[in-house]
């Protein structure tokens, strides 16, 4: 019975378990076709999208985005990552123009992975 008790409170004082960030691991193929390579199995509407898409015909690799596979890793990036590639248009659509409100992220109107616009007229060249 003491060892029982023992055993529980040493349980319920352990730390807790560290919070997982970045990516699952994905052992030791950390190259840059290895995302492609894994999710054209795990999720293929996906990368069939990418392929179809601006970034994918531009050959742009999905750690651009998304980060590595490392803590830097992010499912859904912000705005701020379209801007670093992107600035003009970033900076077009970040302040509120026209009185118009300002969208809250670039997928507010672009597909994640296509980005396309989804017949939206082009604000970006509306200057």
């Amino acid at each position: 019975m003491l060892h029982a008790a023992l055993s529980l409170a040493l349980l319920l004082s352990a730390p807790p378990e560290p919070k997982r960030t970045g990516h699952p691991d994905v052992g030791k193929d950390d190259s840059p076709d290895a995302c492609v390579t894994c999710h054209t199995e795990a999720t293929p509407e996906v990368v069939k999208q990418w392929e179809a898409g601006a970034h994918g015909l531009a050959l742009v690799k999905c750690f651009v985005c998304h980060g590595t596979v490392g803590t830097d890793f992010t499912l859904a990036p912000g705005t701020q990552r379209c801007g670093a590639c992107h600035p003009a248009e970033f900076a077009y659509v970040a302040p509120a123009r026209r009185g118009e409100p300002k969208p809250k992220a670039c997928f507010d109107c672009h597909s994640p992975h296509t980005l396309g616009a989804d017949g939206k007229r082009n604000p970006h060249l509306a200057r």
